[in-house]
């Protein structure tokens, strides 16, 4: 008897899941830099820029440097890498106090190391990887303040002014100003260069990271959207994102179940025609 052997048959996507790496595809993230001059700056322009940061953000960042000098490479984000921090993830506090312990360097009163690298990143010298950040290499609300204090002071205040109009919940407002405080350690900048596609890769990095989508990324979208950055274009809901990409014009026009197909088929016509001279945001637009 001869047995056939079938290969099972591959698993369809859901179109959920489809929509979401179509919307991956048309919006994709800034990518992470190799290098940016203010991480190949010497340690007395660091000290310099610490002059104008607020009160007491000098606290401890001068072991940090220390630690970070003994660390090859030519950049602090190159020897940010070489420390091993990224891979140590929450536990990396333990590299530094390891290497303050053979050095015999005594742990002055005062910030600790957290705080010091808050003001690293902010500072911009040092970029940690968004996953690292998101697993929780440094506190989050304290980043958040931070970036509010020293690198836009501008940019958060109008965001929680928003936060504020819009009546949104606090958790919404918390989880909206961390959120951009981590794209902003992550990618550099200030809040008016997130795009869409930042947004879209630290909601899949914290679903990779933590096993589950995190809660009020909706929000955190459009929240960030009605402040104007990712421009007038910009699908509204986060849900529109989720679609499985663009509708043609002809899917466009069959959402309205026209009976006349000669009228049907105008319209169509004339989406086409206009298609390639306007967005798809207004080319959707009733």
């Amino acid at each position: 008897m001869t047995i056939e052997l079938t290969a099972p048959a591959r698993p369809v996507a859901p179109v959920w899941l489809s929509g979401y790496r179509a919307a991956r595809t048309r919006f994709p993230p800034r990518p992470a830099a190799a290098g940016w001059p203010s991480a190949a700056q010497a340690r007395e322009q660091v000290r310099e820029r610490l002059a104008s940061a607020p009160p007491g953000s000098a606290g401890g960042l001068g072991l940090l440097l220390d630690w970070l000098e003994d660390q090859p490479g030519d950049t602090w984000q190159q020897r940010w890498l070489a420390s091993g921090a990224e891979t140590a993830g929450t536990s990396w506090r333990q590299l530094h106090a390891r290497w303050r312990d053979s050095r015999a360097v005594r742990r002055t009163p005062g910030p600790g190391t957290g705080s010091a690298l808050i003001t690293a990143v902010c500072l911009d010298i040092v970029r940690p990887s968004l996953a690292w950040l998101v697993a929780g290499g440094c506190d989050h609300a304290a980043l958040a303040r931070a970036m509010a204090a020293s690198r836009d002071t501008s940019g958060f205040t109008r965001l929680q002014s928003h936060c504020d109009q819009a009546a949104v919940s606090a958790a919404a407002r918390g989880h909206t100003l961390r959120r951009a405080a981590l794209i902003l350690a992550a990618k550099g900048g200030v809040l008016a260069g997130i795009i869409i596609g930042d947004v879209l890769e630290l909601l899949d990095t914290e679903a990779d990271v933590h096993g589950a989508a995190r809660s009020q990324g909706a929000a955190c979208y459009r929240l960030l959207r009605e402040i104007g950055i990712f421009g007038p274009a910009a699908p509204a809901r986060l849900r529109e994102l989720r679609t499985a990409g663009q509708r043609t014009p002809a899917e466009m026009i069959d959402r309205h179940q026209l009976t006349c197909q000669p009228i049907r088929d105008l319209l169509v016509d004339y989406l086409q025609e206009r298609q390639p001279a306007i967005d798809y945001g207004s080319l959707r637009r009733p």
